[in-house]
């Protein structure tokens, strides 16, 4: 029965794999598949193959690294390699190949009957060799076994042993380092025959980079002054590949002070390294990987102590390098405690016991810093497993403190914004009532006091006119205050000192605040000027005062401040609803009971009122300071607290108006 002919394809595409698989199954072969470098390395490592088939873009490492570490191997040297490449990249990865030898391309997308006359080619050549192999065993004398005859004395047991050790090749060389004997493990890991290694320089094992670096000269020497000389690097084959070997060079020594020369022992672990390196990149790609996110990662084992990482990470928690984290309790960045306040420490942990029953953990949490700062992150914690067993868990995190502020601006923003909008459109409801009733009160009004001219002091119907005059007056002094509300009412201004114009009107503020209250004015002298109509204006903080004096039920203090605000930011501008520029801020703050946030989005409209049933009341004193404030360019805005008092912020442009409606 003919062999067997062993192929390993590689491929990480599935469907490209499936593709191969199918072109090759109906032949005499057996066929092996891997998706990655190192899964194929894992088959190459158990078992020799007749031929390889193997994709030029692989995850971690391009097809003629991959071929170039094949070839690296002594057992895969000379083992035929087909790349599987796109067309235009064929011509630079042949330049790149050549050196490997035993290399043949074939371009994607596969022709199945190019792959299947590629591989007939390389089976023929195979049973060729093979048959050549099995002439030259016939033709050949064998070496005669050890016999115990061989064995009679110390130097050929020492022999036997020597030449027992599979991957170990042994050089003897003289006091200048030219060889003199080997064993006969050379030719297999060196490529040499015995006779032909003799008398050649230990050097010419070194790769010429070495070579230059003086690093066969550096061994001797280092043998000679400390007894050995050991380093683990890249030798050269009589081919010109490449293993890696750890090295040993001791000096023989035929007297003291009397060099004989070296003893070379070549230990073959290319292996070793290929595993090792492909695990190392795979490791620095993932680290790049994980440094190249956003996020802040890191990972924390089953004590509790943080195991690794990533830029991110470092960066958002305030640590220069990894060397400060490491090892670092996971309470430390992320305090957290159990339900009834008891801090957690070590593996009494709530996190730690998630991660050991598999559950994963997200939300908001506050994490601290290095410096001992602390702020709000969104985080997700996953769990770790190797071959099934929980090592430990991965905290992804970002910091979404700015996120928080800003969505609770725009919350801000848009309350008032909401409120801004309602006004206006009470605002546009009331002017129109308010004009309509003017019109009208002006006749009763201009009748009435005709009619009143016409009455003399005794006549008995001149109380009712009296009457009808004194409310008509009322009514229209309620139109008045809903014309500037809605801003509708005409408005002189005029330049005001407003730090001169608070101290000039403190006595009427002081009147209006009464006996009980305790009133402060706290005034920056070197305000810029306003522009405004003076008596509306006192009239405006005087219906604020009003109304901080009644949240004080008995006793307490107000305090009017003013200062200079620059709200040319257009951000900050139009966090109150502004335009950008430079702002006068009145500010009242009174010690009452603070006023409800459903009552401070109805605090501005027209006859709103909170005073008891039974106390007049008409509701328009905050309307009308409004609508007049609102008039001059400026705003007002609230800030209470239950409990803790209201403060009233009037902003007064400082900028001249464009026109007096």
């Amino acid at each position: 029965m003919e062999d067997v002919f062993d192929i390993l394809l590689v491929e990480s595409n599935p469907q490209g794999l499936r593709i191969l698989v199918d072109i090759l199954s109906g032949e005499e072969y057996s066929l092996t598949t891997a998706v990655s470098a190192r899964e194929a390395f894992s088959h190459i490592f158990r078992q020799s193959f007749d031929l390889i088939i193997l994709s030029v873009r692989l995850p971690n490492m391009d097809g003629i690294s991959i071929a170039s570490q094949i070839r690296n191997r002594e057992q895969s040297r000379t083992t035929p390699i087909l790349l599987l490449s796109m067309r235009d990249e064929s011509d630079a990865l042949a330049a790149r190949g050549v050196p490997l030898g035993n290399l043949d391309f074939l371009a994607k997308p596969v022709s199945p009957e190019a792959l299947r006359t590629k591989v007939r080619m390389w089976v023929g050549r195979s049973k060729e060799g093979r048959r050549e192999t099995e002439a030259s065993e016939v033709i050949g004398v064998p070496e005669p076994p050890i016999g115990e005859s061989n064995l009679k004395d110390q130097e050929s047991l020492n022999r036997a042993a020597i030449e027992g050790m599979q991957d170990t090749a042994i050089l003897w060389e003289d006091i200048h380092g030219f060889v003199v004997s080997s064993n006969s493990q050379v030719r297999r890991i060196l490529g040499y025959q015995e006779h032909e290694i003799k008398g050649m320089h230990a050097s010419a094992f070194f790769s010429l980079q070495d070579r230059k670096a003086g690093i066969p000269e550096l061994e001797m020497r280092l043998a000679r002054e400390k007894g050995r000389a050991i380093d683990e690097r890249w030798h050269v084959r009589k081919d010109g590949s490449r293993l890696w070997a750890v090295g040993l060079v001791t000096p023989l020594w035929r007297a003291p002070g009397e060099l004989e020369g070296y003893i070379k022992i070549l230990r073959d672990r290319t292996d070793q390294k290929i595993i090792d390196d492909l695990a190392h990149d795979s490791e620095w790609r993932y680290k790049r990987l994980l440094d190249s996110t956003v996020e802040g990662i890191f990972g924390y084992d089953l004590n509790a102590m943080v195991s690794f990482a990533n830029a991110s990470s470092l960066g958002l928690l305030g640590f220069p390098d990894e060397e400060g984290i490491l090892g670092l309790d996971l309470h430390a960045i992320f305090p957290h405690g159990r339900p009834d306040g008891v801090p957690c420490q070590g593996k009494d942990c709530l996190m730690v016991s998630k991660v050991l029953k598999g559950e994963e953990s997200h939300g908001e949490a506050v994490f601290q810093k290095a410096d001992g700062n602390r702020f709000l992150v969104e985080y997700r914690i996953h769990t770790v497993r190797t071959s099934g067993e929980v090592i430990g868990a991965v905290v992804t995190f970002m910091d979404i403190s700015e996120r928080k502020r800003t969505e609770e601006r725009l919350k801000a923003m848009e309350k008032r914004f909401r409120q801004a909008q309602k006004l206006e459109s009470i605002g546009r409801l009331a002017g129109g009532v308010a004009h309509e009733l003017n019109n009208d009160l002006t006749a009763v009004i201009g009748y009435g006091e005709l009619f009143l001219d016409r009455l003399d002091d005794q006549n008995p119907i001149r109380p009712g006119i009296e009457a009808i005059l004194q409310n008509g007056k009322r009514a229209a002094d309620l139109v008045r205050k809903l014309l500037a509300f809605a801003g509708k009412q005409p408005l002189v201004s005029k330049p005001i000192q407003l730090a001169a114009f608070l101290n000039e009107r403190f006595p009427h503020f002081r009147d209006a605040a009464g006996e009980k209250v305790r009133l402060s004015l706290d005034v920056d002298p070197d305000l810029p000027q306003i522009f405004s109509e003076p008596e509306q204006l006192e009239q405006a903080i005087l219906s604020i005062l009003s109304n901080a004096k009644e949240a004080m039920v008995e006793e307490g203090a107000l305090n009017i401040s003013a200062h200079r605000l620059d709200l040319s930011d257009p951000v900050e501008a139009e966090r109150v609803l502004v335009k950008p520029g430079i702002y006068d801020c009145v500010s009242i703050r009174d010690t009452g009971h603070g006023i409800p946030e459903d009552i401070q989005e109805r605090l501005f409209d027209p006859f709103f009122s909170t005073k008891e049933m039974g106390r007049f009341a008409v509701g328009l004193g905050l309307s009308s300071a409004y609508g007049f404030i609102h008039q001059c360019g400026g705003t007002i805005h609230v800030e209470s607290e239950p409990s803790q008092g209201t403060a009233i912020q009037v902003y007064l442009p400082t900028d001249p108006p464009s026109f007096n409606p």
